[in-house]
């Protein structure tokens, strides 16, 4: 029986050994395609699937840190009726100066308002009824003393 233990151990052993080895390599070859994306993306090629690394994200930097849920819990204390996702969205944009002409970025901006009150919606702070977001009903009690 110990010798049958002892055989498993070493193909055990030996089976770790290749994944590791594997996973080295993988590891390599994953750093030489960056390189070279990084290359393609440099020479100006910008094909299917080469898409610029360091490019951010389109609402990136756009809000000073927990601005954007100091502003959404700001409009919901304003709207006790609620607002639908566009109307909140088109309320932040509003306040920060912005267009909303560019399809893109009010469907990123609407993302991330939306990503804040699902947030909120677990926490129990906010509800969704009938389409539109408001502060659940233990949120909306006033504050004693």
């Amino acid at each position: 029986m110990d010798n049958v233990i002892s055989e498993l151990l070493k193909e055990r052993d030996a089976l770790r050994a290749r994944i590791r080895d594997h996973e080295r390599k993988a590891y390599e070859m994953r750093q030489t395609l960056k390189s070279l994306d990084a290359t393609l993306i440099h020479l100006g090629h910008t094909g299917p699937g080469f898409e610029d690394p360091a490019k951010r994200k389109l609402t990136d930097g756009l809000f000073y840190s927990g601005e954007l849920p100091r502003m959404l819990m700001r409009v919901l204390r304003a709207n006790p009726d609620g607002l639908t996702l566009r109307k909140m969205t088109e309320q932040v944009c509003a306040e920060k100066g912005w267009e909303l002409d560019d399809a893109r970025f009010y469907g990123a901006v609407s993302s991330k308002v939306s990503r804040n009150l699902d947030k909120y919606k677990k926490r129990g702070l906010v509800e969704l009824y009938d389409g539109a977001w408001r502060l659940s009903a233990a949120n909306t009690q006033p504050n004693p003393g």
